[in-house]
């Protein structure tokens, strides 16, 4: 088991976590690993400079890559950049602001070769909570906005990453759902049942923009429709936690009306109470926070 690890590490906006994302790979107990940083910031950009400044830290280390675009495009180009410019038998990734624990890509490759799967997930640590899901519930609970695997977890065979045509990067958010439930369609899926890295906040602002969210769920909507009635969903369960989103994004930046629009034309009225249970989420957490201060 000494077969090269490929982990892409996307980054935009990029401050010092990217530091941090790279030495938890470089201390991993697997140690045929490639490190491939695609800057997505632009080129002449803070971001860029930054990312300049971190990567050149390791420019002894041939197992460090880095590749920039010209201009910022999105984490999906960036993931495709990386795999074109990979050399691995298995691929993962890495969100700059992620953290791997160092066990993660030994426990994931032994999952992967046991079990003959072409993509392994894994548990995952946010906000001083682990994160767990099932395998096989893996496209109802995207569909439903359940917990499910994000995209650091990923390990796969780089013949699947192919037989996918890897991340489309028409998708400016959910990529990982898009690319994950593509996937679930063809591929054996793993999990392994241990939190094996952590997502951080970074500071970085995240929050999506409502009225690109919208056109996100609409296409994304439209494109899985038909896995709702294969998976003996609630089409007016699925909309209405999806566009409850929307409508909580639109809250937040105080365009009640829109709200009132997606909750009435596209959330068919249920998505007001995935609204309430969003907002009460958001303030216990705020509580919480503020708590463990």
């Amino acid at each position: 088991m000494n077969e090269l690890v490929s982990i892409i590490i996307p980054t935009y906006n990029t401050n010092d976590s990217l530091e941090r994302a790279i030495n938890s790979v470089l201390s991993q107990t697997y140690k045929n690993v490639e490190i491939i940083v695609v800057d997505d910031n632009g080129k002449g950009t803070i971001g860029n400079v930054n990312a300049k400044r971190i990567v050149g830290k390791y420019k002894k280390n041939s197992n460090v890559k880095y590749y920039e675009h010209e201009k910022n495009i999105n984490g999906s180009a960036a993931r495709n950049t990386g795999f074109k410019n990979s050399l691995g038998k298995f691929i993962g990734f890495l969100d700059d602001d992620d953290e791997f624990f160092n066990t993660k890509i030994e426990l994931q490759i032994k999952e992967l070769i046991k079990s003959n799967n072409d993509l392994c997930v894994c548990y995952y640590k946010k906000n001083n909570k682990v994160i767990k899901f099932s395998s096989l519930d893996i496209t109802k609970n995207i569909l439903m906005l359940n917990n499910v695997p994000q995209t650091s977890s990923f390990i796969m065979k780089r013949e699947l990453y192919k037989r996918l045509n890897g991340f489309d990067e028409s998708y400016i958010r959910h990529q990982d759902f898009e690319f994950l439930i593509r996937a679930a369609e063809i591929a054996g899926i793993s999990v392994v049942k241990d939190c094996l890295y952590e997502r951080h906040d970074n500071g970085v602002n995240n929050i999506p923009n409502p009225e690109k969210m919208e056109r996100v769920k609409d296409k994304f909507l439209l494109q899985f429709d038909y896995l709702i009635k294969k998976y003996g969903l609630s089409r007016k369960l699925v909309y209405g936690k999806n566009y409850g989103y929307v409508s909580f994004l639109y809250l937040k930046n105080k365009k009640i009306e829109k709200a009132f629009q997606v909750m009435i034309y596209k959330g068919n009225f249920t998505c007001v109470y995935f609204l309430a249970e969003r907002i009460i989420i958001g303030i216990v957490n705020k509580i919480w926070l503020k708590f463990r201060r």
